[in-house]
């Protein structure tokens, strides 16, 4: 009996998730960027419950490798000629460099878990108390990178308004 109610926990949301994602792909493509997003939040809030939920621990520090992992592939999968406006001052190895879908999926998951990794070595040597005094060093990191993030956007649209005049 208890194997077969572990089944079920883990097969209900299986099939939700998947028929979300089937249900996607009959609407608009209007539509189909409220699921994606839909999905991408719900693949984060698994991995948080399954951090939280196997350590009691609450920290939001996971958040800065989703962001890491996502910018991988939104850069590499950004046209060439396309980078320069949207995106200056990348890296010139970054803007020459154009991959696939999988690709960059592969990339992501690559370097996001070595980001993890090397942020996490260190903390796993800290005790109790040195962690959590060391976790806001990684929010910090996370508040450069979305405000690094929200000026390339103002830049943008800058750029983009002296295009338009």
């Amino acid at each position: 009996m208890n194997l077969v109610r572990r089944f079920a926990e883990v097969l209900v949301p299986a099939l939700l998730v998947l028929a979300t994602a089937l249900l996607a792909l009959e609407v608009s493509s209007y539509l189909q960027a409220y699921f994606l997003d839909t999905l991408i939040k719900v693949a984060i809030v698994v991995g948080l419950y399954v951090f939280i939920g196997n350590s009691g621990l609450l920290s939001f520090g996971q958040i800065s490798f989703v962001a890491v992992a996502a910018w991988t592939p939104g850069v590499l999968t950004v046209p060439q000629a396309s980078k320069p406006i949207a995106m200056p001052g990348l890296a010139h190895f970054l803007v020459t460099t154009n991959v696939g879908n999988i690709t960059s999926l592969a990339l992501a998951a690559v370097i996001g878990g070595a980001f993890a990794f090397a942020v996490g070595l260190p903390l796993m040597r800290l005790s109790c108390l040195a962690a959590e005094n060391a976790a806001p060093s990684q929010h910090a990191f996370e508040r450069a990178f979305e405000a690094e993030q929200a000026k390339n956007l103002a830049d943008l649209i800058d750029r983009l308004s002296v295009l338009r005049a």
